[in-house]
């Protein structure tokens, strides 16, 4: 077996190259973009994956021994999860793609990691670029004809997609796109996604991830998207990171907010869609969306059911059941919790504060906590997409040089030693 002496090995195997777009390529995916809506590219993509990490594991030293024991414990998790299904043939192919994806990452050496982080940044920023072109047209007011694009979620009837790429969800018939006097309009992005949440949430954790640090074009790319996604959740983690780096920033913060609520009319556009989310009332913030009356009579009827269903969760088809019954659309922890039970819940929690807390880092620990603020409202997370995101910002936030390491200078690094930690 060829040893990875240094890091000119990675950039100059074509193997290897090909196998950390490949990962890259497949964590885009398993964030679920409109083009592999009911079809199994995901699946093709990850048998050439799969494929790939076998060769190079075969020819080179690109297993970290040390991660054994973590793979280990992620087969444990996802077989957990892979039980919120009822079909047998549901809970093997749940079972087999999840661990076909996520176990030969958590093995990879950290090198590797992040080159596949690196690819994943440009992609993302990448598959923004027609949403942002059409945002702009759009809010200057040019008539751009778009295609109807199906939806398969309840909540959303379909899409405008314009350019065959930039999404506009339609949300039970009613377009959320508004139309100043001037001609132009402004709606909130969804990219290639199903909804601007995603563009939000995905943004604000690669941008933490590389602690707001705008260096080049993909970062700035992806802060542009997430501003224009409207979204609540980017807004509060970057607003939150902010006040992190500099508690001056808090000053500056409560003055904006409170000349934002004095002067914006309660009928703007700004108000409607942001600002009134930001508000605060008796039961906390007003946009707070992650719950309501129908999803609290389905969180009581599980507290209220047996050992069984808490311990390991109703199952998917039971919440989606009782959902329906309640009118309930939620999605929040609760959602994880309700589905798989207390026991994932608790210990996919640990297995995550376990990866940061043995680095004995605050960086780290800084970056998990604003993870798992943002997966309170997206918490399905078991994707090669949310993992790659965390793992690269737990190993981002060890990095001593704060990111600045220049790409000529790489050669020198030795990636078999474990202390090596190259970030891009």
């Amino acid at each position: 077996m060829n040893r990875l002496q240094d890091y000119t090995i990675i950039t100059k195997s074509l193997i290897i190259k090909t196998f950390i777009f490949l990962a890259a390529f497949l964590a885009f995916l398993t964030l679920e973009p409109f083009f592999v809506w009911g079809n199994k590219l995901k699946e093709v993509v990850g048998c050439v994956y799969i494929t790939y990490f076998f060769l190079i594991a075969a020819k080179y030293n690109v297993i970290s021994r040390k991660d054994i024991k973590v793979a280990f414990f992620t087969i444990f998790l996802i077989l957990l999860y892979s039980f919120r299904y009822d079909e047998v043939y549901k809970i093997l192919y749940s079972f087999l793609f999840l661990c076909a994806v996520l176990v030969p990452f958590v093995l990879l050496i950290n090198e590797i990691k992040l080159k596949i982080y690196d690819w994943f940044i440009k992609i993302i920023a990448i598959s923004y670029i027609p949403a942002i072109i059409v945002a702009f047209l759009l809010l200057l007011g040019i008539d751009l004809s778009w295609d109807n694009l199906i939806s398969y979620s309840a909540s959303k009837s379909n899409y405008r997609q314009y350019l065959w790429s930039a999404n506009y969800a339609v949300y039970y018939g009613f377009s959320e796109q508004y139309f100043f006097s001037y001609g132009g309009s402004i709606d909130r992005i969804c990219a290639m996604f199903n909804e601007p949440g995603v563009v939000g949430t995905v943004s604000a954790l690669i941008l933490i991830s590389k602690k707001l640090k705008l260096g080049r074009l993909y970062e700035k790319i992806i802060l542009i998207a997430g501003i224009l996604s409207l979204s609540m959740a980017f807004y509060t983690l970057i607003g939150l990171y902010l006040l992190i780096k500099n508690k001056k920033h808090l000053i500056l913060f409560f003055i904006a907010y409170i000349l934002l609520f004095s002067f914006t009319p309660k009928d703007s556009y700004l108000y409607n869609r942001i600002l009134y989310r930001f508000e605060i009332n008796s039961e906390g913030l007003a946009g707070n969306n992650r719950t309501n009356e129908g999803f609290e009579y389905v969180y009581k009827d599980f507290k209220a059911g047996n050992i069984k269903e808490q311990f390991l969760g109703i199952g998917e088809k039971e919440y989606f059941n009782k959902a329906l019954n309640y009118k309930s659309e939620a999605l929040s922890w609760k959602t994880f919790m309700v589905i798989n039970g207390y026991l994932l819940f608790i210990l996919h929690v640990l297995f995550f504060l376990y990866l940061c807390l043995k680095e004995k880092n605050k960086a780290s620990i800084i970056f998990a906590v604003f993870y798992f603020m943002a997966i309170y409202q997206r918490p399905f997370d078991f994707s090669l997409g949310y993992w790659l995101i965390f793992f690269a910002g737990i190993l981002y936030s060890l990095n001593k040089e704060e990111n600045t390491v220049d790409n000529k200078s790489l050669s020198r690094g030795n990636v078999n030693e474990e202390k090596s930690i190259i970030c891009n």
